[in-house]
């Protein structure tokens, strides 16, 4: 029996390769995608424009909190979390699937970590990209080399929240899903 994730009839089911009006359908139509790349790259140069203009007026502020000792010990302790909530999410994922009980659903916050990684990425890219063109032309690349690194560093960290609050709200809709299925039982 197929493993359903994901409520609605999918385009495959109908037969002509068309979607049903008024039912919910996992196919992205060629304008969909097309904003979807939009709205990324233009997330992601403006993530890039503001670690320039960052790196130009105020430095490397990302590299100075983790020369801080105590935002050193602040990204430990982010790391350890969201590594510990990480496992547990693993670990609930595993017995759920063992249990034969349906995954849980990732919601706004998996989404939401998704782009932000992706408009990273772009952001990365292009602050290399004009890193490259800064070095090539023989001027001094101090404030790319600096908005690239705060770039990776920023998005490191950004990267570890998300994670941690996806994590923390699937154990809780977990906890309130047993909670639920507990009390009905009874």
């Amino acid at each position: 029996m197929a493993e359903i994730e994901h409520p609605g009839v999918y385009v495959e089911e109908t037969g002509s390769g068309k979607p049903i009006e008024g039912v919910p359908t996992d196919a992205l139509t060629s304008a969909d995608r097309r904003r979807w790349l939009v709205g990324l790259a233009i997330g992601g140069f403006v993530m890039a424009g503001l670690a320039i203009l960052l790196a130009a007026t105020r430095g490397d502020l990302f590299l100075e909190l983790l020369a801080a000792r105590w935002g050193a010990i602040g990204v430990v302790g982010l790391l350890g979390v969201t590594l510990l909530l990480g496992v547990l999410r693993r670990r609930l994922e595993w017995r759920r699937r063992v249990a034969g009980r349906a995954p849980l659903p990732l919601g706004r916050l998996a989404v939401g970590l998704l782009v932000f990684l992706l408009a990273n990425l772009v952001a990365v890219i292009a602050c290399a990209i004009v890193l490259a063109m800064v070095t090539l032309a023989g001027w001094d690349g101090e404030v790319m080399l600096t908005a690239t690194l705060n770039l990776l560093v920023g998005g490191v960290m950004v990267q570890l929240v998300l994670s941690a609050l996806r994590d923390l709200s699937l154990l809780t809709a977990a906890a309130r899903d047993r909670g639920s299925s507990s009390s009905s039982r009874t």
